[in-house]
């Protein structure tokens, strides 16, 4: 879907900047070079955007690759003793007696 607006996109961007390129006057070119510089700017930008995220997207694809081929670790599947000590709980009232728990 990006790829046939991308060059439609441009096709129109030059047709827009030609079209402006032939009309007579000093204003009408520097409008042309500055379409011309914006297309230029939107085709740089959408490729840089387009690398990046390829890029990341590789990048994940090796992570996960990588996730899936290494052991599990037995430490992760085990309670790790806790450092803090362990407070009883509170009293609770229950029916006029009290317990614990």
């Amino acid at each position: 879907m990006m790829v046939p607006m991308f060059f439609a996109g441009s096709f129109l961007g030059v047709l827009v900047i030609f079209g402006q390129g032939s009309k007579e006057g000093g204003r009408a070119v520097l409008t042309a070079v500055l379409l011309l510089l914006d297309v230029l700017f939107k085709i740089g930008a959408t490729l840089c955007n387009e690398c990046v995220s390829y890029g990341r997207a590789a990048r994940r694809r090796g992570r996960a690759r990588r996730a899936d081929s290494m052991p599990t670790p037995e430490v992760a599947t085990t309670r790790r003793p806790s450092i803090w000590p362990t407070w009883p709980t509170p009293s609770v009232e229950v029916n006029g007696s009290c317990r614990t728990g």
